[in-house]
Protein backbone atom coordinates (compact mmCIF):
# COMPACT_ATOMS: atom_id res chain seq x y z
CA UNK A 1 0.00 0.00 0.00
CA UNK A 2 1.62 3.16 -1.12
CA UNK A 3 1.67 6.00 1.28
CA UNK A 4 0.45 9.11 -0.45
CA UNK A 5 -0.65 12.34 1.10
CA UNK A 6 -2.55 15.27 -0.29
CA UNK A 7 -0.45 18.26 -1.14
CA UNK A 8 -1.68 21.86 -0.61
CA UNK A 9 -2.25 22.10 -4.34
CA UNK A 10 -4.65 19.15 -4.27
CA UNK A 11 -2.16 16.57 -5.75
CA UNK A 12 -0.96 13.27 -4.29
CA UNK A 13 2.70 12.65 -3.70
CA UNK A 14 5.20 10.55 -1.80
CA UNK A 15 6.68 11.49 1.55
CA UNK A 16 9.68 13.80 1.15
CA UNK A 17 8.56 14.96 -2.25
CA UNK A 18 8.43 18.75 -2.62
CA UNK A 19 5.03 20.04 -3.59
CA UNK A 20 4.71 21.49 -7.03
CA UNK A 21 2.38 24.29 -8.03
CA UNK A 22 0.91 25.53 -11.24
CA UNK A 23 0.70 23.84 -14.54
CA UNK A 24 4.37 24.34 -15.34
CA UNK A 25 5.48 22.50 -12.21
CA UNK A 26 7.46 25.44 -10.91
CA UNK A 27 7.51 26.50 -7.30
CA UNK A 28 5.33 29.59 -6.60
CA UNK A 29 7.31 32.78 -5.90
CA UNK A 30 7.58 33.90 -2.30
CA UNK A 31 5.15 36.61 -1.25
CA UNK A 32 6.38 40.17 -1.66
CA UNK A 33 6.11 42.47 1.34
CA UNK A 34 5.17 45.42 -0.81
CA UNK A 35 5.13 46.39 -4.46
CA UNK A 36 7.27 49.26 -5.69
CA UNK A 37 6.30 51.43 -8.58
CA UNK A 38 8.62 51.74 -11.59
CA UNK A 39 11.25 54.37 -10.98
CA UNK A 40 11.06 53.98 -7.20
CA UNK A 41 13.63 51.18 -6.79
CA UNK A 42 15.84 51.76 -3.83
CA UNK A 43 13.54 54.34 -2.22
CA UNK A 44 12.28 53.51 1.22
CA UNK A 45 8.58 53.58 1.67
CA UNK A 46 7.55 56.44 3.90
CA UNK A 47 4.15 56.79 5.51
CA UNK A 48 1.94 59.42 4.00
CA UNK A 49 0.87 61.99 6.54
CA UNK A 50 -1.77 64.64 5.85
CA UNK A 51 -0.15 67.79 4.50
CA UNK A 52 -0.17 70.74 6.79
CA UNK A 53 -1.39 74.08 5.38
CA UNK A 54 1.37 76.63 4.71
CA UNK A 55 1.87 79.09 7.52
CA UNK A 56 0.16 82.41 7.11
CA UNK A 57 2.52 85.18 6.23
CA UNK A 58 2.25 88.41 8.16
CA UNK A 59 0.26 91.27 6.75
CA UNK A 60 3.30 93.38 5.99
CA UNK A 61 4.55 90.71 3.56
CA UNK A 62 1.27 90.85 1.66
CA UNK A 63 1.44 94.60 1.40
CA UNK A 64 2.35 95.53 -2.13
CA UNK A 65 4.73 98.29 -3.02
CA UNK A 66 4.10 101.08 -5.51
CA UNK A 67 7.28 100.37 -7.46
CA UNK A 68 6.31 96.71 -7.97
CA UNK A 69 2.63 97.33 -8.69
CA UNK A 70 2.22 100.82 -10.19
CA UNK A 71 -1.10 102.42 -11.07
CA UNK A 72 -2.67 100.77 -14.14
CA UNK A 73 -1.88 102.54 -17.39
CA UNK A 74 -4.79 104.32 -19.12
CA UNK A 75 -5.95 102.69 -22.36
CA UNK A 76 -5.74 104.23 -25.79
CA UNK A 77 -9.43 105.14 -25.77
CA UNK A 78 -8.70 107.90 -23.28
CA UNK A 79 -6.24 109.43 -25.74
CA UNK A 80 -8.88 109.20 -28.48
CA UNK A 81 -11.40 110.97 -26.23
CA UNK A 82 -8.90 113.74 -25.55
CA UNK A 83 -8.30 114.26 -29.25
CA UNK A 84 -12.05 114.40 -29.92
CA UNK A 85 -12.48 117.01 -27.18
CA UNK A 86 -9.32 119.11 -27.37
CA UNK A 87 -9.12 119.72 -31.12
CA UNK A 88 -12.73 120.95 -31.64
CA UNK A 89 -12.62 122.92 -28.37
CA UNK A 90 -9.45 124.76 -29.36
CA UNK A 91 -10.88 125.59 -32.78
CA UNK A 92 -14.17 126.71 -31.19
CA UNK A 93 -12.53 128.94 -28.56
CA UNK A 94 -10.18 130.43 -31.12
CA UNK A 95 -13.13 131.26 -33.39
CA UNK A 96 -14.99 132.91 -30.50
CA UNK A 97 -11.94 135.00 -29.63
CA UNK A 98 -11.51 136.13 -33.22
CA UNK A 99 -15.21 137.05 -33.53
CA UNK A 100 -15.08 139.00 -30.28
CA UNK A 101 -12.03 141.00 -31.36
CA UNK A 102 -13.19 141.74 -34.91
CA UNK A 103 -16.92 142.33 -34.32
CA UNK A 104 -16.57 146.04 -33.51
CA UNK A 105 -14.32 146.75 -36.48
CA UNK A 106 -16.34 144.85 -39.08
CA UNK A 107 -17.88 146.74 -41.98
CA UNK A 108 -21.56 146.97 -42.78
CA UNK A 109 -22.38 143.61 -44.29
CA UNK A 110 -24.36 140.49 -43.50
CA UNK A 111 -21.31 138.75 -42.04
CA UNK A 112 -20.52 141.80 -39.89
CA UNK A 113 -24.10 141.85 -38.55
CA UNK A 114 -23.87 138.14 -37.70
CA UNK A 115 -20.59 138.65 -35.90
CA UNK A 116 -21.94 141.59 -33.92
CA UNK A 117 -25.02 139.60 -32.89
CA UNK A 118 -22.77 136.76 -31.78
CA UNK A 119 -20.62 139.17 -29.75
CA UNK A 120 -23.71 140.65 -28.10
CA UNK A 121 -24.91 137.19 -27.09
CA UNK A 122 -21.53 136.56 -25.50
CA UNK A 123 -21.80 139.79 -23.55
CA UNK A 124 -25.35 138.89 -22.46
CA UNK A 125 -24.20 135.70 -20.71
CA UNK A 126 -23.85 133.08 -23.42
CA UNK A 127 -20.11 133.00 -22.75
CA UNK A 128 -20.79 130.62 -19.85
CA UNK A 129 -21.91 127.65 -21.99
CA UNK A 130 -19.80 128.73 -24.96
CA UNK A 131 -16.52 128.98 -23.04
CA UNK A 132 -16.85 127.21 -19.71
CA UNK A 133 -18.38 123.98 -20.98
CA UNK A 134 -15.64 123.26 -23.57
CA UNK A 135 -12.93 124.14 -21.05
CA UNK A 136 -14.57 121.91 -18.43
CA UNK A 137 -14.71 119.03 -20.90
CA UNK A 138 -11.00 119.40 -21.63
CA UNK A 139 -10.15 119.49 -17.92
CA UNK A 140 -12.23 116.37 -17.24
CA UNK A 141 -10.34 114.42 -19.90
CA UNK A 142 -7.13 115.38 -18.08
CA UNK A 143 -8.35 114.44 -14.59
CA UNK A 144 -9.80 111.25 -16.04
CA UNK A 145 -6.29 109.77 -16.02
CA UNK A 146 -6.81 109.05 -12.29
CA UNK A 147 -9.40 106.41 -13.22
CA UNK A 148 -12.23 107.74 -11.07
CA UNK A 149 -15.78 107.01 -12.10
CA UNK A 150 -17.04 110.50 -11.17
CA UNK A 151 -15.03 112.13 -13.98
CA UNK A 152 -16.79 110.05 -16.58
CA UNK A 153 -20.23 110.86 -15.19
CA UNK A 154 -19.46 114.57 -15.11
CA UNK A 155 -18.11 114.47 -18.65
CA UNK A 156 -21.22 112.68 -19.90
CA UNK A 157 -23.52 115.18 -18.14
CA UNK A 158 -21.63 118.20 -19.50
CA UNK A 159 -21.62 116.68 -22.96
CA UNK A 160 -25.40 116.27 -22.88
CA UNK A 161 -25.94 119.82 -21.62
CA UNK A 162 -23.57 121.21 -24.25
CA UNK A 163 -25.28 119.28 -27.03
CA UNK A 164 -28.79 120.41 -26.02
CA UNK A 165 -27.72 124.02 -25.71
CA UNK A 166 -25.77 124.04 -28.97
CA UNK A 167 -28.58 122.34 -30.88
CA UNK A 168 -31.21 124.83 -29.73
CA UNK A 169 -29.30 128.10 -29.40
CA UNK A 170 -26.33 128.19 -31.76
CA UNK A 171 -26.93 128.56 -35.48
CA UNK A 172 -23.49 129.19 -36.88
CA UNK A 173 -22.74 128.16 -40.47
CA UNK A 174 -19.15 127.14 -39.74
CA UNK A 175 -20.15 124.68 -37.01
CA UNK A 176 -23.24 122.67 -38.03
CA UNK A 177 -25.25 121.06 -35.26
CA UNK A 178 -25.01 117.54 -36.65
CA UNK A 179 -21.21 117.71 -36.68
CA UNK A 180 -21.15 118.82 -33.04
CA UNK A 181 -23.53 116.02 -32.10
CA UNK A 182 -21.32 113.43 -33.78
CA UNK A 183 -18.24 114.67 -31.89
CA UNK A 184 -20.03 114.62 -28.54
CA UNK A 185 -21.44 111.13 -29.11
CA UNK A 186 -18.06 109.73 -30.18
CA UNK A 187 -16.26 111.27 -27.22
CA UNK A 188 -18.85 109.96 -24.77
CA UNK A 189 -18.81 106.48 -26.31
CA UNK A 190 -15.01 106.33 -26.11
CA UNK A 191 -14.90 106.98 -22.36
CA UNK A 192 -17.51 104.26 -21.76
CA UNK A 193 -15.82 101.66 -23.95
CA UNK A 194 -15.03 98.15 -22.58
CA UNK A 195 -11.32 98.93 -22.29
CA UNK A 196 -12.08 102.03 -20.22
CA UNK A 197 -14.44 100.03 -17.99
CA UNK A 198 -11.77 97.41 -17.31
CA UNK A 199 -9.19 100.08 -16.60
CA UNK A 200 -11.43 101.92 -14.13
CA UNK A 201 -12.15 98.63 -12.33
CA UNK A 202 -8.41 97.85 -12.16
CA UNK A 203 -7.67 101.30 -10.74
CA UNK A 204 -10.36 100.80 -8.12
CA UNK A 205 -8.82 97.51 -7.00
CA UNK A 206 -5.35 99.11 -6.99
CA UNK A 207 -6.52 101.92 -4.73
CA UNK A 208 -8.29 99.47 -2.41
CA UNK A 209 -5.09 97.48 -2.12
CA UNK A 210 -3.13 100.62 -1.28
CA UNK A 211 -5.66 101.43 1.42
CA UNK A 212 -5.49 97.91 2.88
CA UNK A 213 -9.07 96.97 2.06
CA UNK A 214 -8.33 93.72 0.16
CA UNK A 215 -7.71 90.27 1.73
CA UNK A 216 -4.19 90.14 0.26
CA UNK A 217 -3.20 93.45 1.82
CA UNK A 218 -4.56 92.33 5.22
CA UNK A 219 -2.75 89.01 5.13
CA UNK A 220 -5.89 86.91 5.01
Amino acid sequence: MSSHYPTPQGQWGHPGQQPTGGRSGQQPPPPQPFTQQPGQQGRPQQPRWPQQPPPQRPAQEWRRHADQFPRPTPPGMLTAARILVFVPSVVWLFSIAMIWMTANTATDSLLAATMQTFALSLAAGDWVPMVLLPISGCLLTITMKLGHQVDRWLFSALGGVWLLWFWSQVHFPLTPSWFTAVLVILATASIWSPSMNRWVAAVQMWEMDRAGLTPESNGQ
